[in-house]
């Protein structure tokens, strides 16, 4: 309740201070480039971020019983973003029992940005084509 009226009131003022880019990441690379990048945001996250993000966690704990459609997701056990055991208990809730769900070990939350990062595009696209080919099996 206090952060939705801090949103009404102040919605641009900082709250969180961001981690360090290599939290995330554990490419040295993609670390390197991201710290070079002026275009990374790198400021404190706003109030109007924070109830973002909030709200999107609420919507899909509350609609979880409500996905029927095939979900493919992959999570960096490392991740410090977001808690791999929070989401391996949120996965018995979805109403699809369609769900494709790959752990990568030593992964952070920047997948993309990440050694596995090709074969993490590899599994996805190989579940859409087997979902695109055959959509009955999911």
């Amino acid at each position: 309740m206090g952060l939705r009226i801090l949103n009404q009131l102040v919605p641009k003022r900082a709250v969180l201070k961001r981690r360090p880019i290599h939290v995330g990441m554990r490419c040295p690379e993609s670390v390197a480039a991201a710290a070079a990048d002026p275009l990374w945001y790198r400021d404190p996250l706003k109030v109007r971020t924070v109830v973002s993000c909030i709200n999107v966690t609420l919507f899909v704990q509350a609609n979880a019983a409500g996905l029927k459609e095939p979900l493919f997701i992959q999570q960096g056990v490392q991740d410090k973003t977001c808690s791999v055991v929070a989401l391996r208990r949120l996965l018995p809730f979805f109403a699809s029992r369609r769900v494709t769900y790959c752990e990568v070990p030593d992964g952070f939350h920047d997948l993309h940005h990440d050694p596995e990062t090709p074969l993490c595009i590899e599994r996805m696209v190989n579940w859409l084509r087997t979902s695109i080919a055959n959509p009955q099996d999911l």
